[in-house]
């Protein structure tokens, strides 16, 4: 059985301290772990909000997930899979966080009666105010179009998060829909 390792740290603390040593170190290293830990709670709590408000079509929801003066990196065009999802051209593009979603919104919003995202954090990594997490994407949607069907897409998205005085924002995003999952 695998236990959790401030599990470990707050138990061996408590055995020191009824056995009257000095705990003190293993005190310090357990705020610090616990630090981590909360680190990243917070971030995974910022991309879900922001994934979940994309599917409750809460745009004020996603907005405030972002830094101000963050920026989507368009590697490859959206909305293509796989082959057809080659680049245009050898240039990246780049768009604000912000201008991105409050142009697409509107439309996503009034062209689908569903459209959900599902998220599962496969990697992060934080390093004191900077983190990193690399995400597979699933997103389900359905065409306000009479007859349509519902479509899975799966992709990888990465998002790069920075520590404000007021918790984590989302700076940058970019995915891969060139290489689905």
């Amino acid at each position: 059985m695998k236990l959790p390792l401030l599990f470990v740290i707050v138990a061996v603390c408590a055995v020191m301290s009824s056995l009257a040593v000095n705990a003190a170190p293993l005190a310090t290293v357990s705020a610090v772990v616990s630090g981590a830990e909360t680190d990243a709670v917070e971030v995974r709590g910022v991309i879900e909000t922001m994934n979940r408000s994309v599917s409750e079509r809460n745009l004020p929801g996603i907005l405030k997930t972002f830094a101000e003066g963050s920026v989507k990196v368009d590697l490859f065009p959206a909305h293509k899979y796989g082959a057809a999802a080659e680049p245009e051209s050898d240039i990246v593009k780049t768009v604000t966080l912000n201008k991105r979603w409050q142009a697409v919104a509107p439309i996503l919003f009034a062209t689908t009666k569903v459209y959900k995202r599902k998220i599962d954090v496969v990697d992060l990594h934080i390093d004191k105010g900077m983190a990193v997490a690399w995400l597979d994407v699933e997103t389900e949607t359905l065409s306000v179009k009479e007859g349509a069907t519902t479509k899975f897409n799966r992709f990888k998205e990465i998002c790069i998060l920075r520590r404000y005085d007021d918790g984590w924002k989302i700076v940058t995003v970019t995915n891969n829909r060139h290489d689905p999952t």
